[in-house]
Parts: structure tokens; C-alpha cells; sequence
């Protein structure tokens, strides 16, 4: 729906005010090969070092459309660097945690500019409850919260994929 795109665009573009950060909407066919062609120019150009992407078993049709975009764009000998897997909807076993207690306030406000989701579900409370756990699982007792990541290299996130998407 051409009116619910916009309104996440809009969604998106606050957000990146909000970061101080270029955003770019892919306009594409939530398929993995429409968005492996729309994001491998943007990819080619900037040479990430590490690339942020949803967990390749996250429980939502379009993470998982990028999760195989991106196996897909390893596939070509795209370069994206380390792969860092963040959870949405189905969490993770992380081998990296990074203390994020200093803004998880400002993550809270972030997330409520969400108005096209939270007015179907609290996301932004359930995300903070989920960064809440994390936290507990860092050292030292100051640590709030936390962000979980499962990281891969290129070619481990390749095989990984290769072996999950198999069996799933």
C-alpha cells in the first residue's frame, strides 16, 4: 500500500534526523534478488566494514527477505565485512553484547516515532525490556541494558545461511 510506505519513508526520515544520518528507501520488491540489485550499488560505494542485518531466522517475512539478500550479495563477491545479526522478533544467541545503557532513553524516544507500528503493539517497551534482559548478561552491574549480536564473518555468514535456510 502506496500510503503506509509513505508513512514509514516519513517514519524513517525523522529517525535519521534524529541520528544525524543519510537515509535511503530502497523503493523495491521485498524479494531477496530486488533487494540484493537495489542495495549493491549503495554496498559497492560505501565498503562497509561492518554491515548491520536482521537475524537470518528473525520472525518477520521482510528480515528474512534481506537476510538472504545479503547471503545472496556474498554469493557475488559483494563486500560487506563483518556481519553483525541484531534481533527483532526472535532473539538471538549472542556472541556480542554491547552495553548501550548511556542511550537507551534516547533508543525508547527512537522507537516511538514508530507511530505506524506502536499503534498495533508497544514495540518500543518491548524492545527496551529485551535490551533490559541483555544488559544482564554484561559484567559489571552498572550495565542497564544491552544490544545482542550475533557476529559472522562473510564467509561464515554464508555457510551458516546456506546450512539454515536448507533446513528451514
Amino acid at each position: 500500500d502506496g500510503r503506509r510506505q509513505a508513512e514509514r519513508e516519513q517514519e524513517g526520515n525523522q529517525i535519521g534526523v534524529m541520528l544525524g544520518a543519510e537515509v535511503t528507501h530502497l523503493r523495491c520488491a521485498q524479494e531477496p534478488e530486488a533487494i540484493a540489485n537495489a542495495l549493491g550499488p549503495i554496498i559497492e560505494r560505501v565498503r562497509p566494514d561492518v554491515a548491520y542485518v536482521p537475524w537470518m531466522l528473525d520472525n518477520h517475512e521482510g528480515h528474512l527477505a534481506v537476510s538472504r539478500a545479503v547471503a545472496r550479495m556474498l554469493e557475488q563477491g559483494t563486500p560487506l565485512g563483518e556481519l553483525w545479526c541484531y534481533e527483532v522478533w526472535t532473539p538471538v544467541i549472542p556472541n556480542r553484547l554491547v552495553d548501550i545503557t548511556a542511550v537507551v532513553d534516547h533508543k525508547m524516544r527512537l522507537l516511538q516515532t514508530y507511530k505506524s507500528q506502536t499503534s498495533q503493539k508497544d514495540i518500543a517497551s518491548m524492545a527496551i525490556g529485551l535490551s533490559r534482559y541483555r544488559g544482564g548478561g554484561l559484567a559489571h552491574k552498572e550495565a542497564l541494558a544491552a544490544e545482542a549480536f550475533l557476529v559472522f564473518s562473510s564467509p561464515d555468514y554464508q555457510a551458516c545461511c546456506r546450512q539454515l535456510v536448507q533446513a528451514v
